[in-house]
């Protein structure tokens, strides 16, 4: 009976053990994203300085909470750790990439966004969250949480990716429709396209895969979400860069961040696949997936039309231009969906449960 007892108390300890980390997994990954979301508005408002401004200090944050999290979930949940090693590997890559953009910086001097070690450190985030979500979804199949919590855990991380597809569009919207802009390094075309076929990459993905994990409300969840959190960084922003900024005795330029017009762009790139995943029907079947990502993309490629001609300026309108997006579009649902289909079977795997 002592004995019995012991392994209760002992299973229970490590259930809220568990629970404590995957907690502690959501925070690691609010700092990292509105971390990253405020370093892109501090660059743009305040201009480029140390390493050590409060943006990436809450990044490094996010990141050492990740890891540590990661490393100390993998040894405490044995069977369970599939999902915690995605993390714990994520923060290896994330702590290596930082080196190595220092390294970069001082001998190349590149402050591209899209440099190798940048590249490195958005594959060890997007690793971070891919293993937040399949340990939650192990925790909810093993009722170490209970399935709506772990859901809901589920939803909110896949709103942060959803987020984090859009960031990646605001420079290259900005050079697209203001071309007399100094080009930065990263951006090899003013033509607007860009800006769709770079939407075509990643919002697709994002939305197949969540969709595929989670279903078709699921989904719309994981949009009103993310719609959420966007509202919330810009206000955030609005609100707290200038007053942080005057407290560190850095000046700030508002002059510099683009007008209002660019963020609605790209507010219209969020809402776009939301409606698009509120109309197909029922979980995507292959063809579904291919023809969902091309309808994205050619939304996508028709917005940058209609906002053109809005605009009055020259469009430059052509197959091919059009045709690139809607291609991407395709091929990343694709990719999209079978990375949720590895979730399901991660997060799966070994409990007893079906994926369904």
């Amino acid at each position: 009976m002592r004995e019995r007892v012991l392994e209760l108390i002992t299973w229970r300890s490590a259930v809220w053990a568990q629970r404590v980390i995957l907690t502690g997994l959501l925070v690691a990954n609010a700092l990292m994203g509105l971390g990253t979301a405020w370093d892109i508005h501090w660059h743009a408002a305040v201009g480029r300085d140390s390493v050590w401004i409060p943006p990436h200090m809450m990044v490094y944050l996010g990141v050492a909470l990740a890891g540590a999290l990661g490393a100390f979930a993998t040894v405490l949940a044995g069977a369970d750790a599939a999902g915690y090693r995605v993390v714990a590997a994520g923060g290896a890559v994330m702590a290596f990439a930082a080196v190595f953009d220092a390294f970069w910086h001082r001998a190349i001097g590149d402050q591209t966004i899209w440099s190798p070690p940048h590249t490195l450190g958005v594959a060890g985030a997007v690793a971070i969250t891919l293993g937040s979500i399949v340990a939650h979804l192990r925790a909810g199949r093993r009722l170490v949480l209970s399935p709506p919590l772990a859901r809901a855990g589920a939803v909110v991380l896949f709103a942060a990716l959803f987020i984090a597809s859009f960031f990646g569009l605001l420079p290259a919207t900005v050079m697209a429709f203001l071309p007399e802009v100094k080009r930065l390094p990263f951006v090899t075309t003013t033509n607007p396209y860009v800006v769709a076929a770079l939407a075509a990459l990643t919002v697709p993905a994002v939305a197949a895969c969540s969709r595929e994990v989670l279903g078709r409300r699921g989904f719309e969840m994981v949009a009103l979400v993310g719609l959420g959190f966007w509202i919330i960084q810009e206000v955030v922003h609005v609100v707290m860069t200038p007053l942080i900024a005057a407290a560190f005795g850095y000046d700030v330029n508002p002059r510099a961040l683009p007008d209002f017009r660019f963020r609605l762009l790209t507010l219209i790139y969020m809402l776009t696949p939301a409606a698009v995943g509120a109309l197909v029907p029922g979980r995507l079947g292959r063809e579904g997936v291919w023809l969902a990502g091309a309808l994205l993309g050619a939304l996508y490629a028709g917005g940058v039309a209609v906002w053109l001609a809005g605009l009055r300026m020259e469009s430059g309108l052509s197959v091919l231009a059009a045709g690139i997006p809607i291609a991407v579009g395709a091929a990343a649902a694709a990719a999209g969906a079978r990375g949720g289909q590895w979730i399901r079977g991660a997060s799966s795997a070994g409990t007893g449960a079906d994926a369904g």
